[in-house]
């Protein structure tokens, strides 16, 4: 299943303000259907139903309780469920015939790279990033002389054999990976993959 899986334990929040914890688990995407059927097996109100308290009050507000995502987000209480929803259903269809891991690294570097605090928004840059081509995947390196390392083996010269390699063997990859690092954007979404933002 190439799907980035979501699910929200959603809790009827004036239930739990009244001491009972009343609630239940919802895969996204949901389909409207499945948002029904969760309301009224907790006795949220919606267009069809109403529920009330012993005091005739409306059971109108939901609360995220737990969750459990392949994202790189952690999802706050209050969160805009079915913004949320519709961006996840997105983001399935697009990355439907794509790694899962390379998406999965690239969105952790670009949340770095962005500071970004909101998945819909992260969802959005993920996907912009990736269209664009505006990044390189770097795997099985190490650290930053390792990129470097790549780099001058990519120069022309090199490629043409037209530098020494006494030059290149004893060439300073680490102060040359200093370098790049200073100049460039490069992130590290796990141990042996680096990402450069152009």
């Amino acid at each position: 299943n190439k799907n980035m899986a979501t699910k929200l334990y959603i809790a009827n929040l004036g239930k739990y303000n009244e001491g009972e914890l009343v609630g239940d688990w919802i895969n996204l995407p949901f389909t409207d259907d499945e948002w029904t059927q969760l309301m009224d097996k907790i006795h949220i109100c919606h267009d069809d139903k109403k529920y009330y308290n012993a005091c005739s009050c409306p059971y109108e507000e939901i609360a995220i309780h737990d969750f459990e995502t392949d994202f790189p987000y952690s999802f706050g209480e209050y969160e805009d469920i079915n913004r949320i929803n519709d961006a996840i259903y997105s983001f399935n269809e697009y990355a439907k015939n794509k790694d899962k891991s390379t998406i999965l690294e690239i969105m952790g570097a670009v949340k770095e790279y962005n500071s970004e605090t909101n998945l819909c928004t992260l969802i959005d840059k993920v996907i912009e990033v990736i269209n664009a081509g505006d990044f390189r995947m770097f795997t099985d390196v190490d650290d930053m002389s390792d990129i470097a390392r790549i780099y001058i083996s990519e120069r022309d010269d090199v490629i043409n054999n037209t530098i020494p390699q006494v030059f290149l063997q004893n060439f300073n990859y680490s102060m040359y990976g200093e370098v790049l690092e200073t100049e460039g954007n490069f992130y590290w979404p796990s141990t042996h993959t680096c990402i450069e933002f152009y």
